[in-house]
């Protein structure tokens, strides 16, 4: 659901709406933004076809719908076409409550992906702890650690060299 929706800088300079001013006075102007309000809440496509002339009265707090309507038609806030009724260029001027289902949607698939691989990891984790250790036993001769063979000689050899130099032959 919307919070809100955009309105333009110029909204009050543009020529349509210095025209419903001049015919509707500043109640019509309340009007068109309560209208603007309700369609981002309810109706985020921007479109009023279901709307009928009490309902306009009803959300917009004006007194007659059929005038509202007639007007906002005549000056461009509303498109009717095939006898659809919409707010005009509604998806360009306010995008965001357009695509409003449309991002809430992209909103529920990424928390699931979120969720599914956090919760994976953990499963596998849990899984690990659970499974036998595969290193050697005590008794058993630990395997030789990769790191140490690639390791390089030192040369020259370690130093000090031990002096004397032990006898093969003595045993303990």
């Amino acid at each position: 659901m919307n919070k809100d929706f955009r309105i333009a800088t110029d909204f009050f300079s543009h020529r349509k709406t210095v025209r419903l001013q001049r015919t509707l006075k500043e109640k019509g102007l309340v009007a068109l933004l309560r209208l603007w309000a309700y369609v981002a809440v309810n109706n985020s496509k921007g479109d009023i076809a279901d709307l009928t002339d009490k309902d306009l009265e009803a959300i917009t707090n004006y007194p007659d719908g059929a005038k509202l309507r007639k007007v906002l038609l005549e000056t461009g806030f509303l498109n009717e076409q095939d006898g659809i009724t919409s707010i005009h260029n509604w998806s360009k001027h306010n995008g965001f409550a357009y695509y409003a289902e449309e991002r809430s949607e992209i909103a529920r698939l990424n928390c699931s992906k979120r969720w599914n691989k956090q919760h994976t990891g953990s499963i596998l984790s849990e899984c690990r702890e659970s499974t036998p250790n595969p290193l050697p036993s005590p008794n058993q001769s630990p395997a030789p650690i990769p790191e140490l063979i690639t390791a390089p000689s030192p040369e020259p050899g370690p130093a000090p060299s031990p002096e004397p130099v032990p006898d093969s032959e003595i045993s303990f």
